[in-house]
């Protein structure tokens, strides 16, 4: 905390600058870290900041491997665990209403070759759900990606999904969402999730 009161996490990026000096190379766990302290301290700023300083190195790393040759940045192999910090820059996003920023992100990273899981549409559909008004075309946007790689709902995003059913299902009516020819549906996923209690 700086003399002045307002809340500054610069220790935590002067601790990686430290430990990339020693020779550590930082993963996907060390960036969702220092992330979630930026988000803590109501920096988002500070947090994209973090996200952007691993895209750099993931981009540097893969210039190295190629031995100079050129090479697009989605090309750049995933860090491990490398979702959760995007997970944790998208959940800072959400919580301090930077709403398109979560949106952005969560398209780049799929650009990029990272896969959201579950935990990565759950904070985005968090937010967006909150939203007033709610964030209708993006919200499907998630839902579809849902469907498409099988991701089922966490049992708090279920009861999330199933509070606001009806409107997601009356703007799915007004403009359906398709993708390679297929229509995507709440109900659809909402009984995909449902199925496995019924089964049982």
């Amino acid at each position: 905390v700086r003399s002045g009161g307002e809340k500054d996490p610069d220790m935590a990026f002067e601790l990686l600058e430290r430990a990339i000096s020693e020779g550590i190379t930082p993963n996907g766990v060390t960036y969702c870290a220092l992330i979630d302290v930026c988000s803590r301290c109501q920096r988002v700023d500070m947090a994209l900041n973090g996200l952007r300083l691993m895209r750099k190195q993931k981009t540097k790393s893969s210039s190295v491997r190629k031995k100079g040759r050129s090479t697009r940045k989605h090309e750049a192999p995933t860090l491990f665990n490398e979702v959760g910090a995007w997970t944790a820059a998208i959940n800072a996003c959400g919580k301090y209403e930077r709403i398109d920023t979560a949106v952005r992100l969560f398209r780049t990273m799929i650009q990029h070759g990272v896969k959201p899981n579950v935990y990565t549409v759950a904070c985005l559909c968090d937010c967006l759900l909150k939203t007033s008004p709610m964030r209708m075309s993006e919200t499907l946007e998630v839902l579809q990606y849902m469907k498409q790689e099988g991701i089922a709902p966490s049992e708090v995003m279920y009861t999330s999904l199933m509070s606001v059913a009806l409107k997601l299902a009356e703007e799915e009516n007004k403009s359906v969402v398709r993708q390679n020819g297929l229509q995507v549906s709440i109900v659809d996923t909402l009984e995909e999730k449902e199925s496995p209690r019924t089964a049982g």
